[in-house]
């Protein structure tokens, strides 16, 4: 069975040429990941895509159709980044307007991932929620707090719609590796092998050298697979493929699934060809309970920033001095009008001397600093960030010969409105007496 992971995520692009190589022969899916929790959560939160309309559509429009031409499904997972019911829905649209712009028609499966609050709530009061680290405590009024909660599903509803004929799947949040696990399992290759398999792939060509995001295809057999980069210019090696084995993992050896860990404690990596290589004896270790990882987002507040640098060698020298004075200025100054818990100001200090760091040479340190106020309002946050700016602006440090501002700014305005924060309100583990529990499959048929 031979598996095209076209790149690291839908939107970052691909080289038409290496897609075009790998389909010279047969293929029996092209999938691509489209999300991450790497970016944080405003995109779950605000409900907003990670890439432009223009990038998502190219790279949709060219899997989609190379799949439809090959007669193959396409699979896409964690749709329009965070996997939502708006970043769905952004997709499905994308989706319809490409049928439409090449009259083209496919049965369509949605795979929808957000979790009803009143069946988290039941949950945590069973005690089946857990959470990853004790950083966040999930509540009945933090899940009734969060904007949204998506629930990470494994291969169970992409079996599911491969089995009723789904020629196109988009899945809200889902594992990286069920978009390409999902065939060959459902057709009886060793879940092992699959999910180490799909783990490297689902980055694309980032498993080869040089790493790019770019289209590679896997191959896989009843005892080991195969990784081959799509474009000539790259090369799978050993070093690089179980390098990125690595990627995400908190273990060198275990690769945790929501019905089990691939255990990769026994892999064999081999150099096939110049450009491919084999992996053999990854083993699969069921779970004895069935968990999905959740992820929610709330609002705490909307974000002012100013972004600045100085290289005077005595500002820089003073610089604890100047940013304790600014937030013990800014508090007496605005508390007439503002709260101490409806703001909170940081300074960030980059290449800097904070907190007794010191200079090897003083007279050449050069520093950048962003001054960040999270406020109640926006109104909140533009009005404590002015106060912070203007104050180490003009602070009067000892030794200051000048009376011009202290800050370079690169941007006017210099301070930079950048809307709704969010917050994780949910990072943890749900076990459940069935995955069907974490999502719910709708069928259309598109186009025709």
């Amino acid at each position: 069975m031979r598996i095209v992971s076209l790149t690291g995520a839908l939107g970052y692009g691909f080289s038409l040429s290496a897609l075009n190589r790998v389909l010279e022969g047969h293929v029996d899916l092209i999938g691509v990941d489209g999300g991450s929790t790497d970016p944080g959560p405003h995109y779950l939160g605000g409900g907003k895509v990670g890439f432009t309309r223009e990038s998502l559509k190219r790279d949709l429009e060219v899997g989609i159709r190379a799949a439809l031409d090959k007669k193959v499904p396409f699979v896409l997972g964690s749709a329009g980044l965070a996997g939502g019911e708006p970043h769905l829905e952004f997709i499905r649209a994308l989706v319809d307007e490409i049928a439409e712009d090449h009259d083209l028609d496919f049965r369509l499966a949605l795979i929808h991932t957000e979790l009803d609050k009143e069946y988290l709530k039941a949950r945590l009061s069973d005690g089946r929620i857990v959470p990853f680290s004790d950083q966040i405590e999930l509540t009945e009024e933090r899940i009734d707090k969060s904007v949204r909660i998506v629930g990470q599903v494994g291969i169970e509803p992409f079996v599911e719609a491969l089995e009723a004929g789904a020629q196109v799947i988009l899945a809200g949040r889902a594992c990286d590796t069920a978009i390409f696990a999902a065939l060959p399992i459902s057709k009886g290759y060793p879940p092992g092998l699959a999910f180490h398999m799909a783990k490297v792939i689902e980055c694309g060509a980032m498993c080869a050298y040089p790493s790019g995001v770019d289209v590679v295809v896997a191959e896989i057999f009843d005892d080991h697979f195969t990784l081959e980069p799509g474009g000539l210019e790259r090369k799978c090696t050993v070093e690089r493929v179980a390098g990125h084995t690595l990627y995400e993992q908190s273990s060198p050896i275990r690769i945790v699934e929501p019905h089990g860990v691939a255990d990769l404690s026994e892999s064999r990596y081999e150099q096939l060809t110049d450009r491919s290589v084999k992996v053999s004896n990854s083993r699969f270790i069921p779970a004895e309970s069935k968990t999905i990882k959740i992820e929610g987002a709330e609002l705490v507040g909307f974000r002012t920033i100013c972004i600045g640098g100085s290289n005077e060698p005595l500002f820089v020298e003073r610089l604890d001095e100047i940013v304790a004075d600014t937030k013990r200025f800014v508090a007496e100054q605005v508390q007439d009008n503002v709260g101490p818990d409806d703001y909170t100001l940081n300074v960030r200090v980059y290449g800097g001397a904070m907190n007794g760091a010191q200079f090897i040479d003083l007279a050449t340190a050069e520093v950048g600093i962003v001054i960040d106020v999270v406020g109640k309002t926006q109104a909140v946050a533009d009005y404590v960030l002015a106060t912070a700016r203007g104050r180490m602006m003009h602070f009067d440090y000892a030794g200051r010969k000048s009376t011009a501002g202290n800050l370079a700014c690169p941007y006017s305005p210099s301070d930079l409105p950048l809307g709704p924060v969010y917050e994780f309100s949910a990072y943890h583990l749900v076990t459940v007496d069935d995955f069907s529990e974490a999502y719910r499959i709708e069928y259309r048929t598109v186009g025709g």
